[in-house]
């Protein structure tokens, strides 16, 4: 999977060169399947390109928020509001137009409230840290 994509071109690139650096060395990577993280807000814009391309998407939150609303992560001030309208449009954009499958990373998915909203939005797989998991399983259940 490959972080910070920002045009199907890119990925196109990181994909082409994994394949160079695993046949230079002798291994067979045929099977392997190629993803990317969603982070950068131009993904958006072109993921009928990127499905073509791409075998699996995850969406970091994190970054993704970071670039959407041009909020530094660790400012010690500035807080990025993850229950903004906008932010679940964007995410809704996605989910909607994406035929691969898809899952979300960061801290959105270890919010209780969030994940209520991701589920009603259509994301069905999040990745978060054993610590958080089974407080979002119970929310979940409730859903």
């Amino acid at each position: 999977m490959f972080p910070m994509i920002a045009t199907p071109e890119e990925f196109s690139e990181a994909k082409a060169f994994a394949q160079k650096v695993a046949q230079k060395n002798g291994v067979d990577i045929s099977r392997h399947q190629f993803g990317m993280m969603i982070e950068v807000p131009s993904v958006l814009f072109g993921l009928k390109a990127f499905d073509t391309i791409v075998d699996f998407y995850s969406i970091g939150t994190n970054d993704l928020i970071q670039y959407l609303f041009a909020i530094e992560r660790t400012h010690p001030t500035l807080k990025s509001d993850q229950d903004s309208p906008l932010l679940y449009e964007a995410l809704s954009q996605i989910v909607a137009h994406t035929a691969k499958p898809l899952s979300l990373c960061g801290e959105l998915a270890s919010d209780e409230r969030a994940v209520k909203k991701l589920i009603a939005i259509g994301i069905k797989r999040l990745s978060l840290s054993a610590g958080n998991i089974p407080k979002i399983k119970e929310t979940i259940r409730h859903v």
